[in-house]
């Protein structure tokens, strides 16, 4: 019986293989506010000047492996922001979700909704100038929810998509603090270019994506 059902459990994982669509490319994140949204419902340029120019950009990849309708990916991008004292900065956001393709991802109109988790945080570009070079300066987690719209011809695509972020409250654990010996907790995001650096920054509660991408 025991040898029937891993004869059944091969035979299962080889048949989603064999109809699996890898997909991976890049990606370009902006992260906005409620006023910058609704400043793109009036006028979708203020969006696409922005991603032109390249301001307050991250630019990563993601990749992606659907059965069917359903997919499971990842995504990371990084942003290289100068602070006004001349100091390079990362800024750097990874994700995991679940994705679900509504005619499948390979189908050349493609909508589609994610759910997820995520992880965002900010340091010093060159770890030399970090106090503590194996923690970030600041970190969050959160979860979000968006909807998208790809366009597919054959192997290729391009996508948009619009995300939803709820931020946490939880604090990750930091470094030992070498007087007291307890684990310090990691700030709250943020961001590098705000005027005040002693108060966490709120992550913005919208993320625009533009991507391009190969499907195997």
């Amino acid at each position: 019986m025991k040898k029937l059902l891993a004869v059944a459990l091969f035979v299962a994982l080889i048949t989603a293989g064999a109809s699996a669509q890898l997909m991976f490319g890049a990606t370009g994140d902006l992260h906005i506010g409620d006023s910058d949204l609704n400043d793109a419902i009036n006028d979708p340029n203020v969006l696409m000047n922005q991603f032109q120019k390249g301001d307050g950009v991250y630019v990563g990849g993601f990749a992606e492996l659907a059965f069917g309708n359903l997919g499971f990916g990842a995504a990371g991008t990084f942003s290289f922001p100068i602070d006004y004292f001349d100091n390079e900065w990362m800024v750097y956001d990874f994700t995991g979700y679940v994705s679900y393709h509504l005619f499948g991802a390979r189908f050349f109109l493609d909508p589609f909704v994610e759910i997820g988790g995520g992880y965002t945080a900010s340091d010093y570009a060159n770890p030399s100038d970090s106090p503590n070079p194996n923690f970030p300066i600041s970190a969050t987690i959160f979860w979000y929810g968006s909807a998208g719209l790809g366009i597919n011809l054959g192997g290729l695509g391009v996508f948009a998509k619009l995300a939803y972020i709820s931020a946490l409250s939880t604090q990750l654990d930091g470094p030992v603090d070498p007087y007291t010996g307890e684990i310090t907790k990691i700030p709250n995001y943020r961001d590098p270019l705000s005027d005040n650096q002693l108060a966490a920054t709120v992550l913005p509660p919208y993320k625009v994506t533009i991507g391009a991408k190969f499907i195997l």
